[in-house]
């Protein structure tokens, strides 16, 4: 397998990137919700490809590991083996690559849950919270005095100047 380019993978590498996201990120909801990959967060990671030192090595070895561990399986590739044994082989190169796979699991995240498609699901709107912010309800002064309660219970802390 070849590097992760900057701008993509060769379609071998996208297929086995994309079946790796989805095993990350499974679809939910009935379907609702998205798997990673059929999302389309490959392209986000292509972006961090390009402004993160070393996370395009850290992909290639992935999906090389990957590659192996699924011929040391059997003759069918990762991407039509079922979600068990997907999840079986992911977690072989998560313990022989533990720091690269991290890094591939927290952009992942990172690009699913930051999508418009994601978000609305989870109540806050495919507007990022800043500078526009989401609704909240208005604070209940009987809830913020409990929750300073255990400060006025300790008592001063500092001198008087």
């Amino acid at each position: 397998m070849g590097n992760a380019q900057a701008n993509s993978w060769n379609e071998e590498e996208g297929v086995l990137l994309s079946a790796l996201l989805d095993t990350i990120v499974p679809s939910g909801r009935g379907g609702a919700l998205p798997a990673a990959g059929a999302l389309g967060v490959a392209d986000f990671l292509a972006a961090r490809v390009k402004d993160t030192a070393g996370f395009g090595d850290h992909i290639s070895n992935l999906l090389e590991s990957l590659s192996e561990v699924t011929a040391e399986h059997g003759s069918v590739p990762f991407h039509k083996l079922e979600g068990a044994v997907r999840e079986e082989m992911a977690k072989k190169v998560e313990a022989r690559l533990p720091e690269a796979f991290k890094r591939l699991v927290v952009q992942t995240y990172s690009g699913y849950y930051t999508r418009p498609e994601v978000t609305v699901h989870f109540g806050t709107g495919p507007n990022p919270p800043h500078p526009s912010g989401y609704e909240l309800p208005p604070d209940d002064p009987e809830e913020l005095m409990s929750l300073l309660e255990q400060v006025r219970v300790r008592g001063k802390r500092y001198r008087e100047c």
